[in-house]
């Protein structure tokens, strides 16, 4: 026997309600702790010690082995018994999708003017400045010629960047 799922299920939850279970588990968390140290005050040093390591036994054994376990065992569940509604193999919205050919008439495109025309040539200047820079620092490498005018240019360029 194998359960189905579907994974396109509607919340049945609004969503506000998540909300309210994070502060609900918080504000429990917090007063478990609390209520650890108000009745921890009053044991003896041995007491408090095998207090302690029980709790981090346990703690680790959780952490260790428990949830290891189940979210193997999780797993297994949902490899063998529960089936999705949809596999990924097959998965399709329709059997023959229809496609219709949509013709569009495009505007004539208009060169930029105005304010966008300005930052359209700024942008070209910074551009042009890093084409400088990329071969002033290529020549660089190469061992290339009059090293003193490249820095320069470059450096100014630099500056001029921003």
């Amino acid at each position: 026997m194998s359960v189905v799922t579907d994974v396109c299920s509607p919340r049945r939850f609004p969503p506000w309600c998540g909300q309210a279970a994070l502060w609900g588990s918080w504000a429990g968390l917090v007063l478990a702790n609390g209520l650890s140290v108000w009745a921890g005050r009053g044991f003896s040093d041995a007491v408090a010690l095998m207090w302690l390591i029980s709790c981090t036994g346990s703690f680790l054994s959780s952490c260790l082995l428990l949830e290891p376990i189940k979210v193997l065992l999780e797993g297994l569940y949902y490899a063998l018994w529960v089936k999705r509604l949809r596999p990924e193999e097959q998965d399709v919205l329709v059997e023959c999708p229809r496609v219709d050919r949509v013709v569009q008439r495009v505007p004539r495109v208009r060169p930029p003017q105005g304010f966008a025309l300005s930052q359209a040539r700024q942008q070209a200047r910074k551009v042009h400045m890093l084409h400088n820079m990329l071969k002033v620092r290529d020549g660089w490498r190469e061992g290339g010629r009059g090293r003193e005018r490249d820095t320069h240019s470059m450096l100014n360029g630099v500056k001029n960047f921003n």
